[in-house]
């Protein structure tokens, strides 16, 4: 059992992150009642779109990356693809992260996006096996936060008056809030770790990645909801421009540190928002510094060796994020909403094309009804339809 919950909590664990301050604002513009069918739609589609990837690695020995297994079942293009979506997506998230630790900043401008990307550079450069183990202390303290937040809101907060659905739906901001929302569940990247970690007990991974989608649902809503009531409630103005035109993710944390009655949420909001980011900084900048320094390997550039391969992947990791955060107004919810359909390339499509290379039994017997992994692929199409409409339709 204790197994299992370690298994459950690597996924869970990694998924809530920046969904924390993306789905309160994004999800105001349908309402409670869409919020919730919507929720249970990407809680499922995250679900079959992890068994899918764990059923290519349980048909590769449990421990490959999807590079690697696009390798062993396709061949160099589908490696080629994996790689160079997983660099992208990264990227993508770290520019939403710096943008978002400068938009919580008590002055935001160029030079504190500069300052913060800088920080993120020398915590890369010099980031150890001490750091990332000590980022999973403080997934552990993200969780505990969230929940007691959660109940103390729940208990205390009027839900009364909260639009079930909301008046004005436009098909711009339904566009902006899939993507988002599928990146909020974006455990994939561990995927290859749960499948080491389980084996080839396939009871316990599809356990572990029911509840490691189930949890984060369940976690998102309870948080979305309270955090709306509270905008509604104590500052009606910004819950109508968020509901219309969106906020920042900054005036956002402002609004709720200034409208929470009890010290103890107006602390939480600030703890939470900031273990959020740095948590994410921490696992995605780390993963991808190495994912390059991998290749610089692969490449044997002999100037690119020892420190130097260390630094230079750590530049290339923050400059362009650095620069997309100074560049693109509002680029928190704009790269998350990109990352939605990058990642919508890893976790659904290119699983799912490798899943059609399998000449074997399926380990996991669901995945046999083609419906299912079809209807998968219908959403990540769907996903970058709506990417495309909010990227060349503003």
């Amino acid at each position: 059992m204790k197994k299992q919950w370690n298994a459950i909590f690597l996924l869970a664990g990694t998924a809530i992150g920046s969904g924390m301050l993306s789905l309160p604002i994004v999800l105001s513009h349908v309402g409670v009642l869409y919020t919730c069918l919507l929720m249970g739609l990407f809680a499922a589609v995250s679900y079959f779109s992890a068994i899918i990837r764990v059923e290519l690695n349980l048909q590769s020995n449990c421990e490959y990356t999807l590079e690697d297994v696009g390798l062993a079942f396709s061949g160099k293009i589908a490696a080629l693809v994996g790689s160079v979506c997983l660099k992208i997506l990264s990227l993508a998230l770290l520019a939403a992260y710096t943008y978002g630790l400068s938009a919580m900043a008590p002055i935001s401008n160029t030079v504190v996006t500069a300052a913060i990307g800088i920080g993120i550079f020398l915590l890369l450069v010099f980031s150890s096996e001490r750091i990332v183990n000590s980022n999973r202390t403080l997934f552990i303290f993200l969780l505990l936060a969230v929940l007691l937040a959660i109940v103390h809101m729940l208990i205390s907060v009027d839900f009364n008056g909260l639009p079930t659905v909301a008046h004005d739906i436009r098909p711009a901001k339904v566009c902006v809030v899939l993507p988002t929302l599928f990146t909020s569940f974006g455990f994939q990247g561990s995927l290859h770790s749960l499948t080491k970690f389980c084996g080839d007990d396939v009871r316990m991974l599809k356990r572990s990645c029911l509840w490691g989608s189930v949890i984060p649902a369940i976690v998102y809503l309870s948080w979305t909801f309270c955090v709306m009531a509270i905008v509604f409630n104590h500052q009606p103005e910004l819950f109508t421009r968020m509901t219309r035109s969106g906020v920042d993710v900054g005036e956002l944390i402002t609004a709720l540190g200034a409208a929470a009655d009890a010290v103890f949420v107006k602390r939480a909001v600030v703890v939470i928002s900031t273990l959020a980011i740095v948590t994410s900084v921490v696992g995605v900048g780390v993963a991808l510094v190495e994912d390059l320094e991998m290749a610089f390997d692969r490449w044997e550039i002999p100037l690119v060796r020892g420190r130097r391969r260390r630094v230079l992947a750590s530049l290339l990791a923050v400059m362009p994020s650095v620069f997309v955060a100074i560049v693109v107004p509002e680029a928190f919810i704009k790269t998350l909403g990109f990352a939605g359909m990058i990642l919508a390339v890893l976790a659904i499509f290119l699983p799912s094309f490798l899943l059609l290379k399998i000449a074997k039994p399926l380990k996991i017997e669901i995945l046999s009804r083609r419906s299912i992994v079809c209807a998968t692929v219908a959403v990540g199409v769907l996903l970058v339809v709506c990417e495309m409409v909010s990227i060349f339709g503003s």
